[in-house]
């Protein structure tokens, strides 16, 4: 283990695939960077806990894997839980904000998000756009049955309730969009839980935004590197990188 007296560097650390390193040069950076809601020392724990639950991490750029752990902290999303995920791709560090983070992101702009719904064969199932009371009306059959819908509702103390619905060719038609096409990653992997964050997405379009929503909006699924960040004020300035869309690692 590094020693907490000694001024460590993060990149460094990283190329030595020190994990505990890592998080304990960044420290400044990234306490200063948290919300006042989240304590430092649980951050930081959930951080090491990442970096070594999935490895791979410390093989990629050392300044893709700072830039996402740094901007991770400014969002106030916590690796590893739902709210957003680091994969490794390319010898990069790819951001992709989960649906959890997004319901969490809205939450602190002052708007609920309910947790969005899977919709399968056999559900009553039926969306009356009209009636603004009760716009969706679902009663799942509690099966496995293949999925037909996904569908989201907000609700805010100044803003008339908002619900999205997708079907599963509208939501087929945004994975084959993406960078993998479903043919690897999220898509693949968690195909239900991307249905979720996809009905998430574009809801949030119809929402009041903050700032911290319109910037996970732009990271998600790209690279943000430290040299991304001033260097006076360790403020993100708003560039991404795209990841190429080739399989090879």
């Amino acid at each position: 283990m590094s020693s907490l007296t000694t001024k460590i560097n993060p990149v460094v650390a990283a190329q030595n695939r020190d994990a505990y390193g890592v998080i304990e040069g960044l420290k400044g950076q990234l306490m200063a960077a948290l919300p006042k809601q989240l304590g430092p020392t649980r951050y930081a724990r959930i951080l090491v806990t990442e970096l070594r639950r999935n490895p791979k991490l410390m093989q990629c750029d050392p300044v893709t894997l700072l830039g996402s752990l740094m901007l991770s902290a400014q969002l106030g999303l916590e690796p590893g839980t739902g709210q957003v995920y680091l994969l490794p791709f390319k010898r990069q560090v790819q951001m992709i904000i989960g649906f959890q983070g997004l319901i969490k992101l809205a939450h602190q702009a002052g708007v609920t998000i309910h947790p969005p719904r899977i919709v399968r064969e056999g559900d009553l199932f039926e969306v009356d756009y009209g009636n603004i009371d009760q716009p969706v009306v679902h009663k799942p059959a509690l099966t496995d049955a293949p999925m037909t819908h996904v569908w989201c509702a907000a609700t805010g103390e100044h803003m008339m309730p908002v619900v999205e619905v997708m079907s599963k060719a509208q939501v087929d038609l945004v994975m084959r969009s993406s960078q993998s096409k479903g043919k690897f990653g999220p898509w693949k992997d968690h195909y239900e839980e991307m249905c979720r964050k996809t009905v998430v997405r574009r809801l949030a379009k119809y929402l009041p935004k903050s700032s911290e929503m319109h910037t996970a909006d732009r990271v998600d699924g790209n690279v943000v590197t430290a040299e991304d960040f001033d260097a006076t004020s360790g403020e993100w300035e708003g560039e991404v990188q795209m990841i190429e869309e080739s399989t090879d690692e």
